[in-house]
């Protein structure tokens, strides 16, 4: 008999994180292929700044990254008319949950993105239950939570579980 718990809402997802060896190569390629001007591809760099951490943000009990200034990445979004996001990734030289990630497997899908409404804390919590163990859950000013589980040895990559409703 399986345990019940809410199921991920696959109408809800809403980006693929992938590791990228340079961004801004990437984002070139993805202009080219897509049509996409550079410019609307929102080239940024993110952690590194002395922005305010958010005391609910808790990492993987191995983990400290996220705590001190040497954490952060390159990130450029590829957005489809469908209103789903390709988020591309590039590692800084500190640690981090993407920087561990390109440690291991180079370039590839680091996570994938679901907003699942009001169940999400409830799939979160029932994630945690089954044993996938947060790598980040972290709060962002004027945006939202971001929890992404270490999925990645038994479904093939990590999951990210967002609160509220998917926007087309």
């Amino acid at each position: 008999m399986s345990e019940k718990h809410p199921l991920i809402d696959l109408a809800g997802m809403i980006h693929i994180a992938i590791v990228v060896n340079d961004v801004q190569t990437a984002v070139a390629e993805w202009s080219k292929w897509t049509g996409i001007p550079v410019e609307k591809m929102n080239m940024r760099l993110k952690g590194i700044t002395k922005e305010d951490k958010d005391p609910r943000n808790h990492y993987r009990k191995d983990y400290d990254y996220g705590m001190h200034e040497g954490y952060g990445f390159w990130e450029a979004d590829v957005d489809f008319p469908n209103g789903l996001r390709i988020e591309l990734i590039q590692p800084e030289p500190e640690k981090g949950p993407f920087k561990e990630y390109y440690e291991k497997h180079g370039t590839g899908i680091h996570h994938i993105a679901f907003r699942c409404g009001n169940d999400s804390d409830a799939l979160n919590d029932a994630l945690e239950a089954a044993g996938y163990p947060y790598i980040v859950d972290t709060y962002h000013l004027n945006i939202d939570r971001w929890p992404v589980h270490d999925t990645e040895e038994i479904m093939g990559t990590n999951l990210c579980i967002k609160p509220g409703k998917k926007e087309v």
